[in-house]
Parts: structure tokens; C-alpha cells; sequence
């Protein structure tokens, strides 16, 4: 079945700007009809940060929907999201991010959803010397949501997790 995902400006708007909707619409014959949507999915246009809008891009790959987002300033941040069709819902199957600033560190997490499974690696980034040599840190650990994160009720509350070794911190 044809699938097309599309991202709409509404009139409502928040202290992080305007608020968008995503739907994703199915062809019906020659209709397109909208199957699922979410006011929650992706961020606000001013949420970026001094980059402004953190939307990047979303697609369809392989029956998954990818949804990209950026921002920061000298702290930079980056996420993608990717939502399978599970039970009547598509639920969130994996997250990337990636947030640092340049010539101090750079750390990444991936969390994949069906394993509860967790990596995280800290880069440290050594700019004003001539060592190449940069100290990483990493752990793998599984956690489990307490429950399933799905397109219609992502970023209703901030998820926070802390990495058991390391200690490191994660807010999604």
C-alpha cells in the first residue's frame, strides 16, 4: 500500500514556537487518507536552539518512519527516532543521538526498543594539542521503558535514563 508522511505548521504555537503536525497518509483507490498524526512527534520550530527549527527530515525506509533532529549553539545535539507499525500503533524501535561541543567531547546513545538495549560511548575531543590519541569511554546495559513510546504520545513527558557504570545521563 502507498504510504506518504507529510509535516504541517499549525496555527498553535508555544514558548518554543509553532507547533507542527505529522500525519501519515495511506492511498485509499486514488485517496489519500490520513492514517495516524501526532502533534508530539517533532519538535517545535524555535526548539533548535540558536540553529532555530531542529527538523531536519523524515522518511519512509523500509516500512520504518526516520524522523531527524538537530540543534544547540556551541552545545550541539542531534536525534533520530525510528517508528515501526507494532499493535495498532507505530511505536519508537530505536533512538540515536549525539550531543557535544567541538575540542571537548562528543557522546552518542542508541537505544533499539524489542531488546531494552542500551549503548552509549563519550568521546573526548583534544584540540589544542598534538596528540591524535582521544580518551572514549563506553558501556552497553539494557533498561527497560516503563512504557511503549509511540508517534502519538512522544515528548509527552521527558524519558530520563542513567547509564548503571558510568553514570552518564540521557534525556529524550
Amino acid at each position: 500500500m502507498a504510504e506518504m508522511v507529510r509535516l504541517i505548521n499549525t496555527l498553535d504555537t508555544s514558548k518554543s514556537g509553532q507547533i507542527r503536525e505529522l500525519q501519515v497518509l495511506k492511498k485509499m483507490g486514488r485517496e489519500w487518507i490520513i492514517w495516524t498524526k501526532s502533534t508530539r512527534a517533532v519538535l517545535p520550530s524555535k526548539a533548535g536552539g540558536l540553529h532555530g527549527d531542529p527538523f531536519e527530515y523524515m522518511e519512509i525506509e523500509k516500512g520504518e518512519l526516520l524522523i531527524r533532529q538537530s540543534g544547540g549553539n556551541a552545545w550541539k545535539w542531534g536525534q533520530t527516532d525510528r517508528y515501526k507499525f507494532k499493535k495498532g500503533a507505530l511505536e519508537l524501535v530505536s533512538y540515536q543521538s549525539i550531543y557535544g561541543k567541538p575540542c571537548e567531547y562528543w557522546a552518542h546513545f542508541s537505544y533499539t526498543a524489542n531488546k531494552s538495549k542500551w549503548n552509549y560511548k563519550k568521546v573526548f575531543e583534544q584540540c589544542d594539542t598534538t596528540s591524535k590519541k582521544n580518551k572514549t569511554q563506553k558501556e552497553h546495559f539494557r533498561f527497560k521503558l516503563r512504557k511503549k513510546i509511540t508517534l502519538e504520545n512522544r515528548y509527552e513527558e521527558m524519558i530520563h535514563v542513567i547509564s548503571p557504570k558510568l553514570k552518564q545521563e540521557i534525556y529524550f
